[in-house]
């Protein structure tokens, strides 16, 4: 199935991001975008839901230990490489929740909402201007938003020279879907 292959994930997400300077600003934005989401999801604590089941400790149980702990558990079934990302996200959503406990919340939503707005209209316009076509996201919701972190992670290996095999997979299946739309996006204009 090709929702358990990492080789077809990262054919997806790369297909939508072929232009250098759209990937560079993705590398910023996309883990600025996981941060602040899950530091504004850490706020959401399952004892407001559920007063009878609190603890002291209870703050950990939270809406982002739940997208972050499935994100982890889906990037490993892709690849042992989730194992880089498992200390953040498994500390991050104990440790922004804590933060609640310690700042009142308008001061920790208010600047990471307006950071995760910035990162968003960055991204956007990395689309626009650089890769010329619309984000992944408008395909596959759901697939763009849990890959995007991962994606990054496997840029940045790609970088230092890790997993090449796969990367001159990813791109070459990548780079025939990418030419396919060129060649689409040229007709339809021609057409029209």
């Amino acid at each position: 199935m090709s929702l358990l292959n990492l080789h077809h994930q990262l054919v997806f997400y790369r297909a939508y991001h072929f232009n250098k300077k759209n990937v560079r600003i993705h590398m910023v934005f996309v883990p600025t975008i996981l941060f602040t989401s899950l530091l504004m999801a850490a706020y959401y604590r399952f004892d407001s839901f559920f007063p009878q089941v609190a603890t002291p400790y209870s703050y950990v149980f939270n809406a982002a230990s739940i997208w972050s702990y499935s994100s982890l558990a889906y990037y490993l079934i892709l690849d042992r490489a989730a194992l880089l990302t498992a200390p953040f996200l498994l500390l991050a959503p104990v440790g922004f929740a804590y933060l609640y406990e310690i700042f009142p919340a308008a001061q920790i939503i208010k600047p990471a909402a307006s950071l995760f707005v910035f990162s968003w209209i960055a991204q956007f316009y990395g689309h626009a201007v650089y890769e010329g076509r619309s984000p992944a996201l408008f395909d596959n919701l759901i697939q763009a938003l849990v890959l995007a972190p991962y994606f990054v992670l496997f840029e940045v290996l790609f970088f230092f020279g890790f997993r090449k095999d796969l990367e001159r997979a990813v791109d070459n299946e990548a780079g025939v879907r990418a030419r396919d739309f060129i060649l689409a996006k040229k007709r339809n204009e021609k057409a029209a």
